[in-house]
């Protein structure tokens, strides 16, 4: 319901992928702090190791600190963070659709300001890749 609510794309393919990544967003996080919780001795350890845990994977997820600021021995960081690549995914899977493949968005001529697509524009301003891997 809250897809639709948002205004994302509204096709089927589009609200699966949505569907599917949040899934597997969430089995990733059941994962993690399932670990968590069997790998400390109690609820007193494993309380701030979790939060400190949450506070990294909202940082590095792309959309606080974005993939080109992040420092290089910290960029695994980016790249083992399932936050990251939910967005990615979400961001990629909306912005490519036909509506925002468009030059002229509202009252702005992205092609002659930007050399772009409104959709390649969003993506490139988070730093996320515009072709799907």
């Amino acid at each position: 319901m809250v897809y639709w609510m948002c205004g994302f794309v509204p096709t089927a393919g589009a609200f699966l992928l949505f569907e599917l990544t949040v899934i597997l967003t969430i089995l990733a996080f059941a994962a993690f702090f399932l670990f968590l919780s069997a790998a400390a001795p109690d609820l007193h350890v494993v309380e701030p190791i979790s939060m400190t845990t949450t506070l990294f994977f909202i940082l590095f997820g792309g959309f606080v600190i974005t993939k080109g600021n992040i420092p290089d021995y910290l960029v695994w960081l980016y790249w083992l963070n399932p936050v990251a690549w939910c967005v990615r995914s979400l961001a990629v899977s909306q912005y490519s659709d036909a509506r925002f493949d468009t030059c002229v968005y509202g009252d702005l001529n992205y092609c002659e300001k930007y050399g772009m697509p409104m959709g390649k524009y969003s993506l490139s301003l988070f730093q996320v890749p515009s072709k799907t891997h």
